[in-house]
């Protein structure tokens, strides 16, 4: 029996495993149907209306870095029990932007949860199995934490509105 990451123990602490070699166009799959559908072609101009252009993009990125920058600076100069309910507010999605060590932090998880999944994925394929339920298991075991640092944040962000 091959021993698997999920039972391997201290599984809490993400296994290192062995570096990927690069390859291009890799594609993670959870399902082994697939569903086809059908949807209506629009014009150019109908997709400007609906979707937001690499403009938008731009300009949210350049709005989310000035804020970052307000942000901490406001932290800088004042202590966090003294700013403002409504201050705190503006920080709502850019948590993780606050400090270069929170940005590492929440890239490095990102990459080793990536990993974890490609390397279980390989893992599958190397001894001919397909189960996607372990795969989403191990995904979801991986994210827990992050889950529940969500769910910290939202019930923080409701006090707040209600205080």
């Amino acid at each position: 029996r091959r021993r698997s990451m999920i039972d391997a123990p201290g599984f809490d602490d993400p296994p290192t495993p062995p570096s990927p070699t690069p390859i291009k166009n890799r594609n993670v799959h959870f399902s082994q149907m697939s569903t086809m559908s059908e949807f209506e072609i629009f014009t150019d101009e109908e997709n400007k209306q609906k979707w937001t252009s690499s403009e938008d993009r731009k300009q949210f990125r350049r709005q989310q870095a000035a804020d970052v920058l307000s942000m901490r600076r406001v932290f800088e100069t004042t202590p966090y029990n003294e700013v403002p309910h409504e201050v705190l507010c503006h920080c709502i999605g850019i948590e993780n932007l606050m400090s270069p060590k929170l940005i590492q932090r929440t890239l490095e998880h990102r990459a080793n949860h990536t990993r974890i999944v490609l390397f279980e994925q390989r893992c599958q394929r190397e001894m001919g199995e397909v189960d996607p339920e372990r795969l989403a298991s191990i995904s979801e075991k991986h994210s827990s934490k992050t889950k529940l640092r969500a769910r910290k944040l939202a019930e923080g962000y409701m006090k707040m509105k209600l205080t």
